[in-house]
């Protein structure tokens, strides 16, 4: 755990870069899939899902939206934008 605390001292810091890779993956995933048509989009946006609950993951934006109201506000605008990003 020193190794975190070195790069991330807060757990706001590690929440706001782990929420920001979902953004950057998330990105890539559009711009890969921009030229397709909509069924395949969709199957890449769906396939997102499918990994994680293949390996018995949670949705990031999920698991953070129930805690929603006891975050501290550092992590609550990159939510929302993630949140946002997913949905548009």
């Amino acid at each position: 755990t020193a190794s975190i605390h070195y790069h991330f001292p807060k757990k706001n810091d590690l929440g706001r870069a782990v929420i920001n890779m979902h953004r950057q993956r998330f990105e890539q995933l559009k711009e890969s899939c921009k030229l397709k048509d909509p069924r395949k989009k969709l199957d890449a946006f769906l396939a997102i899902y499918q990994h994680a609950y293949d390996r018995n993951m949670v949705c990031l934006v999920g698991a953070l939206a129930s805690q929603y109201d006891s975050l501290e506000g550092a992590l609550n605008e990159p939510l929302k934008g993630l949140a946002a990003e997913l949905v548009d």
